[in-house]
Parts: structure tokens; sequence; C-alpha cells
């Protein structure tokens, strides 16, 4: 039988005292009150009734106001909050990894859309991940830093370093020195290109590349 509590109300203890005892027909109760008190008959904990919201809890804290003052704080403090996750995810790398692979394939399309989301409001940054990514897969050396792009279409202002045309919106970050030709991914061998030009070029050497195009190297 399930031990009653100072918490509850005198209809929520009788409720769950009759039911306890077997001989109230469950059709008797609302649907709600009977998945309030369904797991608590199961497990024949004590359940208190929280003063702030109302909820039926059987732990130390109402997780309902647990969770609020949580999300409050969150917002509050959002750096301390990033240290926290990054103080988890290096102490249970595992514990993460099965977590994300668990969600993505839970929420693959929503997982695309929010990455999409993200590439079309931060395309220098994308570019760059892509380019580390990239020399990564490839065991080259070296990382590209962040702001990269921004800094080379000043220094060429705005013009593509192979045909000297406006770069365009849709420009593209180029190994001078390709990666497959041993090219390392630093940011004294990325050029801003444009799209075009990036395409003919390819993986052919750079000096290759331009004495196809009449310039005398």
């Amino acid at each position: 039988m399930i031990q009653s509590h100072i918490g509850l109300n005198s209809e929520l203890q009788i409720r769950l005292h009759m039911l306890s005892g077997g001989y109230l027909p469950i059709s008797s109760t609302s649907e709600r009150m009977r998945e309030q008190v369904k797991p608590f008959l199961l497990r024949g904990d004590i359940m208190k009734t929280c003063k702030k919201c109302g909820s039926l809890f059987d732990s130390r804290d109402c997780r309902v106001c647990h969770r609020k003052r949580s999300i409050a704080w969150n917002k509050e403090n959002p750096e301390k909050r990033l240290k926290i996750i990054a103080r988890y995810h290096e102490k249970y790398p595992e514990k993460q990894a099965a977590r994300y692979i668990k969600y993505y394939a839970e929420n693959k399309e929503k997982h695309k859309a929010g990455i999409y989301a993200w590439r079309a409001n931060n395309i220098e940054a994308a570019r760059i991940i892509v380019h580390n990514y990239r020399a990564r897969k490839r065991a080259n050396s070296g990382t590209l830093s962040k702001g990269l792009a921004e800094k080379l279409y000043k220094l060429q202002r705005g013009k593509c370093a192979c045909c000297k045309q406006p770069l365009g919106d849709d420009y593209h970050m180029d190994h001078i020195m390709p990666i497959v030709r041993g090219g390392t991914n630093t940011d004294g061998n990325i050029q801003l290109l444009r799209a075009q030009c990036n395409m003919q070029k390819h993986a052919k050497h750079p000096i290759e590349f331009m004495q196809s195009r009449g310039f005398l190297l």
C-alpha cells in the first residue's frame, strides 16, 4: 500500500489509497489522474505535491520547477553553461558520442536543416571548416585561421587572384598548391578565385595553370 504524505491533498491521498488497495474501479478515476499516479503505484514510492506548481513528484525536488530554474540560469549564464558542457564532454566523450549518434538517427531531417541554415548564415566560417576537413582527411598538416576569407578579400581588393575580375558572392577559397600535389592547408597557401577560375584550375599546378592562360611565369 502506498504511504500517504503531508504534501498530498486529501482527495489524492484517498484515491491513491483506494487504487493501491485494488477496490476502486479504474474507470471511476479521470484519465489525467490515472496517468499521474500510475508510475508511483507501480514503484510504490511516496509522492509529494509541489507548493509552487502543483506537480506530483517523488524526488528531492520538483522536476518541473527545477527545469524552469535551469532554463532561466542557462539564459542568464551562457558562458558558464558552455564551460560546464565542455568539461562534461571532455570527461565523458563516449557518452556524448553515443548521445549524438542517437539524436542524429532520430532527427536526421531536423539536423540537416539546422546545418543548412547555419551555413547560409555563416558562409565564411563554413568554407574554413570544409578546407580544414579536407586537409585532415588527406592527412595534410595545418589548419586555416578564422576570418581568413575576409582578410584575403581585402588584400585582393575583391578581385580574383587569377583573372583580376570581381570575385562576386560565390567565390572559392583555393589552395595555391593543391593538396593532392603536396600543398599544405595553411593561410599562406590560400587565395580567393572566382568559382569558374577555381573549377578550371582544379588540381593543376599553379604555374602550369597560369601559363595555360597566357601568363609567362
